[in-house]
């Protein structure tokens, strides 16, 4: 069974695009004397005021075609539904039912004043041709901008392509100059890089686990990592960009101690 609220907010986002399309143009006067705009009222704008400018907006036609295409893709979606439903269906869920709920919101933020000023730059010959092309405008545009989004998308990867490549390469350039001492007891063994998210893995090689207390090793080897990685500005732009450092110990028998997180909140 398909749920009524999902269709209807389907196409009500549907509608409140294709209104607002329509309905975006510029104000302009088009050679209509300012005596027929003041003689407007500032009233609310009627129910049929706001009929009438979508109608001629051609708002209509144009959400009728979408309606029919979308219960011909959820027809196909859900085969099983009887033919009954679907026409109890569109009789409940149409144009005019979207229209009900919509003209409210024309009269909420337009007065009867404004539908009367815009209806009548549609009147216009400039008007009048602005609903002839806008559709033809829009598609062209959508043609254009789907190229050049393809195109972008392209270029938006290789660049993240190239830019991978170069940490992996500085990853793969510092684990040469490893494993090796930081100091008597610790060794920095390999660093690996996922995503955003660097590790870096340390051993103890002097001590087990049992050796140590836990909770001041990590409060310990938190401060010292913080007053030494917070301040370096590779690592500060990391972190700006979202990016993330974990140093993870292990004891001389490889057994986990402690992951000490640092992230852009840890160094503020």
């Amino acid at each position: 069974m398909i749920e009524e609220n999902s269709i209807q907010n389907i196409l009500i986002i549907t509608l409140v695009t294709i209104f607002l399309s329509a309905c975006a143009s510029p104000s302009q006067k088009n050679g209509i004397s300012s005596n027929r705009f003041n003689q407007i009222s500032s009233e609310q704008a009627s129910k049929e005021s706001v009929k009438s400018l979508i109608l001629k907006t051609d708002g209509v036609t144009i959400s009728d075609q979408i309606i029919d295409k979308f219960y011909t893709r959820m027809k196909k979606q859900f085969p099983d539904a009887p033919d009954s439903y679907w026409n109890d269906l569109s009789k409940e869920f149409n144009t005019n039912y979207i229209l009900d709920l919509f003209i409210p919101i024309y009269q909420k933020h337009l007065s009867e004043k404004d539908i009367k000023n815009i209806s009548l730059f549609y009147d216009t010959e400039t008007g009048k041709k602005l609903i002839k092309y806008y559709p033809i405008i829009m598609q062209e545009f959508s043609t254009v901008s789907q190229k050049k989004a393809r195109e972008f998308a392209m270029k938006a990867y290789e660049k993240y392509k190239s830019f991978s490549e170069a940490l992996s390469k500085e990853v793969k350039m510092l684990n040469k100059e490893l494993p090796k001492m930081i100091n008597a007891n610790i060794r920095f063994d390999r660093i690996s890089l996922k995503g955003k998210h660097w590790l870096y893995n340390y051993t103890l090689i002097n001590q087990t686990k049992e050796d140590l207390e836990i909770s001041n090793f990590s409060s310990d080897m938190t401060q010292k990592i913080k007053n030494a990685q917070c301040n370096n500005s590779k690592i500060q732009y990391a972190l700006n960009n979202n990016g993330s450092f974990t140093f993870s110990y292990q004891d001389r028998d490889k057994t986990p101690i402690v992951d000490i997180v640092i992230n852009k909140s840890n160094c503020l």
